[in-house]
């Protein structure tokens, strides 16, 4: 049996909101999705982690204040992180964003994977997978990327009978009953992507 996860909806890019740039209606309509979406839930707590990676490295392209901020990603980076996360007995679900730099232009497709296990290391969610370039943007010149964002977005999904099959495509994590108020583990899995920084929202 599977479960019908909606249409991923990624964030806006700054660079789409900012000061004196025309919005587009879509521009709107996404925003005011993303709003609908909180609407639906009840944050409990909240982590926040820095991740500091060697892989990830400033690329001073040129002077154009465009080109500043880039940095350099190589394509078969890979990182495997875990973040311990002392939940609520209350919380239902785990929504986060994900900071990170991804590959520029190249037939490297990055993407990130995010799972959670419980404090002894046995799987309670078998997680979702963010992708380019459905998920995750690529932009710059060869090889170098400005630091990007993503998130799993608030809506509220129960696993079907017997838990997911597969990886699905972005969402909260579920946390099963058993798991509720406990220290749990998220894990995060990258190809040709660099984590910089994480957020995580207990919600119910």
């Amino acid at each position: 049996m599977s479960t019908l996860i909606k249409r991923y909806s990624p964030p806006l890019s700054p660079e789409a909101i900012k000061t004196a740039v025309p919005v587009t209606g879509g521009g709107v309509d996404h925003t005011l999705n993303q709003v609908n979406q909180l609407a639906g839930v009840k944050i409990l707590g909240s982590t926040h982690c820095n991740v500091i990676s060697d892989q990830l490295t400033a690329a001073y392209v040129s002077d154009d204040p465009i080109d500043r901020g880039r940095y350099i990603v190589n394509s078969s980076s890979a990182e495997d992180h875990r973040i311990f996360i002392s939940t609520s007995g209350l919380s239902t679900h785990l929504a986060y964003v994900l900071k990170f730099s991804a590959v520029g232009y190249s037939a490297t497709h990055p993407s990130i994977s995010a799972f959670l296990f419980d404090f002894s290391n046995t799987l309670i969610d078998i997680g979702c997978v963010f992708t380019a370039p459905q998920h995750i943007e690529q932009n710059g010149a060869e090889s170098t990327s400005t630091l990007q964002q993503t998130f799993s977005g608030f809506e509220l999904y129960d696993p079907p009978s017997g838990g997911y099959g597969a990886p699905t495509q972005p969402r909260p994590l579920y946390i099963p009953l058993a798991n509720r108020g406990d220290v749990l583990i998220l894990r995060l899995t990258t190809s040709g992507a660099v984590m910089v920084s994480v957020d995580i929202m207990e919600i119910i």
